[in-house]
Formats: C-alpha cells, structure tokens, sequence
C-alpha cells in the first residue's frame, strides 16, 4: 500500500494495477480519518459545525499536498505500464484544476462534466493491463 510512497518522486519506470488501487484505497482511507478526526475532535471541543467544516477542509488540502508528488509520479509510472506517454497524467491533472475553478465559479454542469471525465480516467488508469515484458519505459514490474 505504502510503494507509491516510497517511489515518491519517481517518473521513469512502470507500476502496476496493484500498487495504483493500493495507493488509491491509501488516500481514500486517509481521507476519510481526516474528516473523522475533524469531526470528533471538534464535536468534543463544541467547536460549530462551520468551524469543523474548515478544520477538515485545511487538513485534507495539506494531504493533498503531502501526496500531491507521489500522485502525479504514480500516474506517469502507470501509464507507462501499458506504454502511453506519462504527460497525460499532466492532462488528466488540468481536468482536475478545470473542475475546481468551474466549482469555484459555481458552474454545476461543468464541474459535473468534468469531474465525469476524471472518474472514467482515473478507473480507465487502473483496469487497463500493463504491457507484458518489458517495453519503451522498463521492464514488466510483474516480472520481478
């Protein structure tokens, strides 16, 4: 679960199925405590419902910083598992920028359209097979 961590400026090479959904469960667990945390600790304090919107709000932006890098560089290695050139992780990020101005403007639609097209990317990322044996950007990461 912790091998995109460990990789976590690395472009070159190749990662597998595994290790993408890994890393993604990673986040989403991490997500999740964040919120939880939040939650708990300001309901314990009396903290207002608004205050404790904005604590979890900060905390997850810092995580998603914190995995920002590994993020990116686990797309690159992804891609390059079934040989596409890893600057489209660079494309689906610009979708995913995209989708937050167009929230940030309040623009439903879009954000909903955008945020489609990301989904369908990030699972499309995970299901494809990796090339077998090695290709243009390493060997197979199955392989050894």
């Amino acid at each position: 679960m912790l091998e995109a961590l460990k990789k976590y400026a690395e472009f070159r090479g190749r990662s597998t199925r595994k290790e993408y959904w890994l890393f993604m469960l990673l986040c989403l667990l991490v997500g999740i405590g964040i919120e939880a945390l939040a939650w708990i600790v300001g309901l314990s304090m009396g903290i207002p419902r608004y205050n404790i919107e904005n604590l979890s709000t900060v905390l997850e932006l810092i995580c998603n910083l914190i995995l920002f890098i590994p993020s990116i560089a686990l797309g690159f290695r992804r891609l390059h598992d079934f040989d596409a050139s890893g600057w489209w992780a660079i494309v689906i990020f610009a979708f995913w920028i995209a989708g937050l101005v167009s929230y940030s403007l309040g623009s439903a639609l879009l954000t909903a359209f955008l945020w489609i097209i990301l989904i369908i990317a990030w699972i499309a990322i995970g299901l494809v097979h990796g090339t077998e044996g090695p290709n243009r950007y390493g060997d197979d990461p199955k392989m050894g």
